[in-house]
């Protein structure tokens, strides 16, 4: 007697024993789901396996996948990872640059002229204390400037990104062989 009953051959997908469906986190944190691939019948081949994110965001959830690909065949099964992960929000701060004042203000070249005629006086009268005058009179005319009109600012700028938004995104996974196709929903929130 002739069997003419054709030969089952397929796959499965499954979440791991103990891996949930759905996990909550905050941004800047992943989620990782375990699953299982098994060959059901007289399967026996390679599986692709692939992860897109529903609804796509800026800065959104990205998938990625331990293995991209796996053999199933007979009564071993494969396991595969599948992380989703978030982007924390960021803050990166920049003191304001300190600057000098754009044109001398009058107060500023009265200064000069003045500091430039009593060393000059000095300086001639007598020469070998000039160089013990010049460090003060310099201190002295940089203190001056400045508070005649050199600027100086504390402000400082801010640039802060926006981490992966709040929200509820689905991560599907897709395992195909051939004519074969299976799919599993995976499920994050982002706090």
């Amino acid at each position: 007697m002739l069997n003419t009953t054709p030969a089952f051959a397929d796959f499965s997908m499954n979440l791991s024993s103990g891996s949930p469906t759905s996990q909550t986190v905050t941004a800047g944190q992943a989620a990782s789901f375990s699953l299982s691939m098994a060959a059901l019948g007289t399967f026996s081949g390679n599986v692709n396996v692939s992860c897109a994110i529903a609804p796509t965001a800026t800065l959104g959830p990205t998938c990625s996948l331990s293995q991209s690909s796996v053999q199933v065949s007979g009564t071993t099964g494969q396991t595969i990872t599948v992380t989703v992960g978030t982007t924390a929000p960021s803050t990166t701060g920049m003191l304001a640059p300190i600057g000098l004042p754009r044109s001398v203000p009058p107060c500023g070249w009265i200064l000069i002229c003045t500091v430039l005629i009593g060393f000059g006086g000095l300086a001639l009268r007598s020469g070998k204390r000039a160089p013990i005058l010049l460090t003060p009179v310099v201190l002295l005319a940089m203190v001056i400037w400045t508070s005649c009109g050199g600027t100086g600012s504390s402000s400082s700028s801010h640039n802060t990104q926006q981490g992966t938004p709040q929200g509820t995104y689905t991560a599907t996974v897709t395992a195909t062989s051939s004519a074969l196709s299976h799919t599993l929903a995976l499920k994050v929130i982002v706090q």
